[in-house]
């Protein structure tokens, strides 16, 4: 399968076990809701549903016969089926003045009316970033809105908040009229093109151009700390979300059933999807945060924002995915447990399958990829950079083992971990891990 393709209800993505079709929630899922999907991923698929991190839910092993059965038992406003991602702050409606969630809303009707049958990339997305706690400031979107204030919005173009272009200042009443042209820009310029690439290659002006009567000039806006999709988070009602992890962006039906049934023991609202592969239980009152959170770990999922499960980014691997060379998530906890040492938040651990690199496109301090039952290590590179050593899969986790000893060993009072690797170097971190 192509890149540039998304997997969705209407057109599923054939992969090793079966068809992928990827759902995209726009609001809070009902607990029944969301228990209903879990049955449905279980009686028409293989009952695996991951999370992305952009907070996209593909759930697996879907056949040809149970596609149309899947999406009749999923129909709920809560998931959008259209073909442009419109995305919002996890907390939207719940925590910020702005009003997001009526924006995007008419948004997607308008879009969903105004797009030609064909004409643009199914990678195109919107963010629409309401300024809660839980920003969009790492996720990349073609088109940007960011709430500033007195109802106005900065919009920008081509990535994530520290890379994308800004074009200017528009009113909430224009912010609609503003995204519809700039989706056009990128429409006329066909099926696989989007906006950074179109501001790479021509410049900015084309998507200025298109806005300019309605933009004021930009306003400086801050870059704001990382949001943590994890943990608890005080609404304005009162009440709490709780956010928890999918480790390595995985769960199944049989384990997220019993944590909907915990949520409704919590008297929770609903659920909602986060960046960082999260799922958010709204609107819990604050006596019951506890005994949610311990009922969640129990089931093992992620509760605890340090726990260094969430420093290791790994794609399904083999043999759920048709690409994968090793079993990636066979391998990922115990990466997870021998690493934890290095995995202090100054390093990151990306476990790919296959060169591709699904999981985590940008560098990492350590990356790993499938290569014949072989595992490529890569130090502060993608997954298609040179590697420095080269480890069968089965002796992975002990060598990474050994390269966390050597570097609590050479560290220096106050040493981060990734300052110890520095400390260590290439040459000798390749002998470590067994260059050939």
């Amino acid at each position: 399968m192509r890149r540039g393709a998304c997997p969705t209800i209407a057109a599923p993505m054939p992969t090793g076990d079966g068809l992928l079709a990827r759902l995209t929630p726009v609001a809070t899922i009902a607990l029944g809701a969301f228990a209903a999907l879990c049955r449905a991923a279980r009686r028409c698929g293989n009952g695996i549903i991951e999370i992305t991190a952009r907070g996209n839910l593909p759930v697996r092993g879907l056949r040809a016969e149970t596609t149309d059965a899947f999406a009749r038992s999923i129909a709920t406003e809560a998931i959008d089926l259209g073909r442009v991602a419109v995305l919002t702050d996890p907390l939207a409606g719940l925590d910020s003045a702005a009003d997001v969630v009526t924006l995007a809303a008419t948004l997607r009707a308008a879009l969903a009316s105004h797009l030609p049958a064909a004409g643009l990339s199914a990678k195109v997305s919107v963010a629409i970033d309401g300024g809660t706690a839980l920003h969009l400031d790492a996720v990349a979107a073609d088109i940007r809105l960011q709430a500033y204030r007195h109802g106005a919005y900065q919009v920008a173009v081509g990535g994530a908040a520290a890379d994308a272009i800004a074009l200017g200042m528009v009113s909430e009443a224009d912010a609609m009229a503003v995204v519809l042209r700039l989706v056009n820009v990128i429409a006329a310029r066909g099926p696989e093109a989007r906006a950074k690439n179109i501001v790479q290659s021509d410049g900015v002006a084309v998507f200025a151009d298109a806005v300019r009567e309605l933009a004021s000039p930009a306003q400086q806006v801050a870059l704001r700390a990382k949001a943590q999709s994890i943990g608890q988070h005080a609404l304005r009602d009162g009440s709490v979300a709780v956010g928890l992890g999918f480790a390595f962006g995985h769960a199944t039906a049989d384990a997220l059933e019993p944590l909907v049934a915990a949520a409704h023991q919590a008297h929770a609202e609903g659920l909602r999807t986060a960046p960082q592969r999260c799922l958010l239980v709204t609107r819990v009152a604050p006596a019951q945060v506890a005994t949610l959170v311990a009922a969640a770990k129990r089931l093992g999922f992620v509760a605890d924002a340090d726990d260094p499960r969430l420093q290791v980014a790994a794609c399904v691997g083999a043999p759920l995915c048709a690409s994968g060379e090793i079993a990636t998530r066979s391998l990922a906890p115990d990466v997870a447990t021998a690493a934890a040492a290095l995995l202090d938040g100054t390093v990151a651990i990306h476990l790919s399958g296959c060169a591709k690199g699904c999981a985590h496109r940008a560098a990492a301090p350590l990356t790993i990829v499938g290569d014949r039952n072989t595992c490529r290590i890569i130090l502060n590179g993608a997954a298609t950079d040179m590697a420095v050593a080269e480890v069968p899969a089965n002796d992975l986790a002990e060598r990474l083992a050994g390269l966390a000893r050597e570097a609590e060993n050479i560290a220096a009072p106050g040493d981060t971990a990734s300052a110890a690797l520095a400390r260590l170097g290439r040459a000798r971190i390749a002998c470590i891990l067994g260059a050939r």
